[in-house]
């Protein structure tokens, strides 16, 4: 995030409304417009299967289907991405320019293996149509690999060229669903699920070229990156947790509440539990843009200076300016992103309970579930967002409790509010994020505290060559492909 932070900081430093309106915009596009995109694409398949008066069952099939490519797209792809993170800071850093374009290849290549065989599994057992199961199954690839590219498009400049990739691939999802409808007679469900899988190809292509242009290089490193899971299984286990811990309370409420449904016997979801989660999530949605326009661009300003002056010896009264400076700074903006965005969820629950979904026609049940999750959620990011934070001093630890706490207490919390009844449902998530978020903020406030201890005690004394067994490996494999060639 910090390369996007670099260009919009580019904006901000023209003093003038225009470039700060024009930087708020471009903030906005590239933290959360494929997120936005993605939802308008889901709302015009829910409309066009209202207009078009598909039956109940088959509406809910295809709502399935969809929903499961994302979410389990996401929870197998959430590990892997903060580690290729990582590796990617790393080998830029270094100068490795020409090991990133492999390594791409080797991460899908790694995914395909994992995600695939698991979709197989899932489909395999399925008695769905085998068209149908076809093309869901190649949404979920799809998606898979997109998550993955996610990572390297933050290690890129030309984010215009992305976020038109995006909006392509949604008109193109848009034209061929309306063509293959109209034009070919083709079922509505399936002209959906085809164009949609259209869409994100596009995207992909799109997307690949131009990750290709900045990283070109034939040098064969496909699988280099795996020496950080081995090496940094914290980093894994973080993002998983977190992910796993954003839908464990649907998945209670998929296989233990009265609002379940079984579609195809293969999908089992809870519709209205589910929808009531999905507007919530939206509410969130300026936390991401406010995140990376406040602490990726200026903390991180900060954040450099500390450590420049750290490495190139710096007086002891530098060290402390720059440290205060640094500290100053990430707990204001923080306590800006929080406040802030307190006010817009609250705003935004009164809004959408007391005109939007009335207007809509939206149930008593749905607006209830809403108002909680619309909090759990809010509680929930800001602790990942103070996760993300403490991630820059290297508190992996620290940031491994707070997810886990997060995931452990969802499971907990939802649990029992289905045992307490009706009433009580929706607040699991609230309870959990709200214990996850006190958690974040003693580590936050700790780590921020010790960040002289965080930078220097914690790093090795001595550099020792102590590479791991899968790092030899790799180097003489590597090496032996060099005298091949």
């Amino acid at each position: 995030m910090a390369g996007i932070g670099f260009e919009i900081k580019k904006i901000y430093d023209k003093n003038s409304i225009t470039n700060k309106l024009t930087g708020f915009l471009y903030t906005s596009f590239v933290s959360v417009g494929p997120t936005v995109v993605s939802i308008l694409m889901l709302l015009f398949v829910r409309e066009v299967t209202k207009f078009y008066d598909v039956a109940y069952m088959d509406r809910e099939t295809l709502n399935s289907a969809i929903l499961y490519a994302f979410v389990f797209a996401l929870i197998f792809s959430s590990g892997i991405t903060m580690v290729l993170s990582r590796y990617l800071s790393d080998s830029i850093y270094t100068g490795k320019l020409k090991a990133v374009f492999s390594s791409l290849l080797g991460v899908v290549s790694f995914t395909m293996l994992t995600s695939g065989l698991a979709g197989l599994l899932f489909y395999y057992l399925s008695p769905l149509a085998f068209t149908f199961k076809l093309l869901s199954y190649i949404l979920f690839i799809e998606l898979s690999i997109i998550y993955i590219f996610m990572v390297y498009i933050s290690a890129i400049k030309d984010y215009k060229k992305v976020s038109i990739a995006f909006v392509v691939g949604l008109i193109i999802t848009i034209v061929s669903a309306l063509v293959m409808i109209h034009y070919l007679d083709i079922q509505v469900v399936y002209a959906l699920l085809v164009a949609i899988d259209i869409g994100f190809l596009i995207n992909i292509i799109m997307i690949l070229r131009t990750i290709e242009a900045v990283f070109s290089s034939k040098e064969k490193r496909y699988f280099e990156f795996v020496s950080y899971i081995v090496k940094m299984p914290d980093l894994f286990l973080i993002n998983l947790l977190y992910t796993l811990g954003l839908f464990a309370h649907n998945f209670i409420f998929w296989f233990f509440s009265d609002y379940q449904l079984i579609v195809g016997e293969t999908y089992i979801s809870a519709p209205v539990y589910d929808m009531a989660t999905f507007y919530s999530v939206l509410t969130i949605l300026p936390a991401m843009v406010f995140f990376v326009l406040k602490v990726e661009t200026s903390f991180y300003v900060k954040y450099k200076a500390f450590l420049m002056a750290v490495v190139n010896g710096g007086s002891l009264n530098d060290l402390k300016k720059s440290r205060g400076n640094m500290s100053f700074l990430i707990k204001e903006e923080m306590s800006f992103i929080m406040e802030l965005q307190l006010l817009i969820s609250v705003m935004l629950v009164v809004i959408l309970t007391q005109l939007v979904f009335p207007y809509f026609g939206m149930s008593v049940i749905i607006t209830e579930l809403f108002t909680y999750l619309a909090f759990g959620y809010y509680a929930a990011f800001m602790a990942f967002l103070l996760t993300t934070v403490l991630l820059y001093f290297n508190a992996q630890k620290e940031a491994l409790i707070i997810q886990a706490v997060f995931l452990i207490s969802n499971l907990g919390f939802t649990s029992l509010s289905i045992v307490l009844g009706e009433n009580f449902h929706g607040l699991g998530m609230t309870a959990s994020g709200t214990l996850s978020l006190l958690v974040a903020l003693v580590a936050f406030t700790h780590v921020t505290k010790n960040i002289d201890y965080m930078i220097f005690s914690q790093q090795p004394l001595v550099n020792t060559d102590n590479r791991l067994l899968v790092d030899r490996v790799m180097s003489k494999l590597y090496d032996k492909e060099k005298k091949d060639a």
